[in-house]
């Protein structure tokens, strides 16, 4: 199999490995970051619309696996138990919405590092969709995730901002 992410070569001091989608790659299977935030009506507004320009879209789910220091409310659990049933519940609910979900992933607990293994083992996304929570709220954006993705890959990054009030799976993005 042909891989289509390259490590583009860089100064020592630039930072991380960039990953880019080479040329004839499926471009059709979009990376999507979220956690707490990955209940809320934002995020899968922005996945409907990613959906309505491309009717080939599917969509990889990562969501990191919140420590429970980490949660707003903790409930009965380990921190995988309540990230596997966040997973279960935005899969059915994004299936249900009609959108083509290709996996559902429990994932690294750093956002970017979940990302970049993610981005080194499959070569076939055409863009990153990470929702937070707003400023001021989100955990992060205080750890520069979203700037940090866009550093690590020449994709294109959405960003997605998500009401707090409007989320159901606990935890702090």
């Amino acid at each position: 199999m042909q891989n289509h992410f390259a490590r583009q070569s860089r100064p020592a001091q630039s930072g991380p490995p960039r990953y880019s989608l080479a040329e004839g790659a499926d471009i059709g299977l979009h990376l999507v970051i979220a956690r707490q935030t990955a209940g809320s009506e934002e995020l899968l507004e922005a996945v409907l619309r990613v959906a309505d320009s491309d009717p080939e879209a599917s969509f990889a789910i990562l969501l990191p696996e919140t420590p429970l220091q980490h949660l707003h409310m903790v409930s009965a659990g380990t921190a995988q138990a309540l990230a596997l049933e966040a997973a279960e519940e935005v899969r059915r609910r994004f299936v249900l919405a009609g959108v083509r979900v290709a996996t559902v992933k429990v994932t690294d607990p750093n956002p970017v590092v979940a990302a970049e293994q993610e981005l080194a083992a499959s070569p076939y996304y055409a863009g990153i969709i990470v929702a937070t929570f707003p400023p001021g709220l989100s955990r992060w954006l205080k750890l520069d995730v979203v700037s940090r993705l866009r550093r690590i890959s020449s994709l294109p990054v959405m960003h997605v901002v998500a009401a707090a009030g409007k989320t159901w799976a606990r935890g702090k993005d």
